[in-house]
């Protein structure tokens, strides 16, 4: 069975899990994926910046890289999180005029604004990073 926790590094890490002590919430998120497909749904998980809090993630923070289990990365500026889950579900309505959030997709950092090809599937870890001004985001990624 997949792990289905998140890292939240910090200064004092923490792991964001489905279930446990966490408060979760639902907001309707959509975004183009890389196949093209819109999906839009309603997310359920955990709001990111309670996680980040918890973890004591450093304010000199410009950008969230996160990394998911088969080690897909991307670099989201923290700016872009504000409204971001940590999502462990996701329902889409009506089901039948768009593909569904299926198994193997959680958990998942989704938020508006942020596009498909950066919310990757099973997210496993998330770092807090510092970059310097002119540094390319695009070089801690690993993007199809």
């Amino acid at each position: 069975m997949t792990d289905t926790s998140v890292l939240v590094d910090g200064d004092g890490a923490v792991r964001v899990t489905p279930d446990g002590d966490w408060e979760t919430t639902t907001r309707v998120v959509g975004f183009r994926c890389t196949s093209g497909d819109w999906v839009e749904a309603a997310w359920t998980g955990v709001d990111l910046a309670a996680a980040l809090d918890a973890a004591g993630v450093p304010a000199e923070t410009t950008h969230l890289v996160v990394e998911s289990d088969d080690e897909y990365r991307v670099c989201l500026p923290v700016a872009d999180c504000l409204d971001a889950l940590v999502a462990f579900d996701g329902e889409t309505e009506p089901a039948s005029d768009r593909p569904t959030a299926d198994e193997g997709t959680f958990p998942r950092v989704v938020a508006p604004g942020i596009d498909g090809p950066h919310t990757p599937k099973n997210a496993a870890r998330i770092e807090p990073v510092a970059l310097d001004a002119g540094e390319d985001r695009a070089d801690r990624e690993t993007l199809p």
